[in-house]
């Protein structure tokens, strides 16, 4: 067998994991280390504004998500933790309509504060779906999970804390 024959068997096994793991939010490249996009967003209350210019943190964590996704649904509890005690570090972005997004926080008991950011997000950011979870360092995206956070995920957004 050469070696064009073995890179392409390798190639052919290797490939279905790799688009399965893209499918479902786990690879986003180039992001990281780059600038984080300016957005202006609209608070619950109808007011606009641009959330790095408001935040006073050296870190800002922002929670990406849909009201209609059900994995967002599952993953509110952990963002909860994550966020208790720390107001304003941790905002949860919502790609649905005001309503939508009142009810889901009043069915999922959000403890973070939310604004709305509207679809255009997931191309700003290069997001695959929701939900998401970003960490911006001084104006940099310090770490990207798209999906459910991994062990890993969790202990280095603990330790932001």
């Amino acid at each position: 067998m050469n070696w064009i024959n073995v890179f392409l068997a390798v190639g052919i096994l290797l490939a279905p994991g790799l688009i399965v793991r893209h499918l479902m939010g786990m690879v986003s490249e180039g992001i990281v280390g780059e600038p984080a996009p300016a957005f202006a967003y609209t608070d619950l209350s109808g007011e606009t504004d641009d959330i790095f210019k408001t935040s006073n943190y050296d870190h800002i964590t922002l929670l990406v998500f849909s009201a209609s996704c059900p994995h967002c649904r599952d993953i509110v509890p952990t963002w909860n933790a994550l966020a208790s005690g720390h107001d304003g570090e941790y905002v949860g972005l919502s790609i649905s309509p005001q309503e939508e997004t009142l009810i889901f926080i009043s069915d999922n008991n959000t403890h973070f504060p939310v604004i709305l950011v509207g679809t255009s997000f997931l191309t700003g950011y290069r997001l695959s779906g929701t939900p998401s979870t970003i960490v911006v360092k001084r104006g940099i995206i310090d770490r990207l999970i798209q999906g459910k956070p991994s062990n890993e995920d969790l202990a280095y957004l603990n330790n932001l804390n």
